[in-house]
């Protein structure tokens, strides 16, 4: 049996790993890309933590590291990360026009059977408010 650490509820790394372990039933040794951005990146940094204390391989990826936002196009380099995962999580802010990464990026990751959070503008009252129920 394995023994999760669970981290103080109220907190932000609770939200993440509330999200992961009950929303999207992340098991151990399970492949995980993150998606965030600048803006959000404290919230992006919480999933990965959390993620990797459930003994998840996880990658994340800034967009603006690619490029310019708005990000309006799949970066292939990311592309090809989400062919082989089992988990995928976007944590970013909205810019106009970036549907045309955010829906290749979820075609391309459930065409491949993984699971994904969606969590667009999620901020930080939302991780220490909603995302602890």
């Amino acid at each position: 049996m394995t023994v999760i650490s669970i981290p103080e509820k109220g907190t932000m790394e609770y939200g993440a790993w509330n999200a992961l372990y009950h929303g999207l039933k992340l098991e151990p040794g399970e492949k995980v890309v993150i998606v965030t951005d600048k803006e959000q990146r404290s919230i992006g940094d919480a999933f990965s933590e959390q993620a990797r204390a459930l003994s998840a391989n996880v990658r994340l990826f800034v967009m603006e590291d690619f490029g310019e936002r708005p990000m309006t196009y799949l970066p292939r380099d990311l592309e090809n990360e989400l062919s082989d995962v089992n988990v995928t999580i976007y944590l970013a802010g909205t810019r106009e026009g970036e549907l045309a990464f955010r829906m290749p990026m979820i075609k391309t990751a459930a065409g491949h059977g993984a699971r994904h959070g969606h969590g667009v503008g999620v901020n930080e009252e939302i991780m220490l408010t909603g995302m602890q129920a």
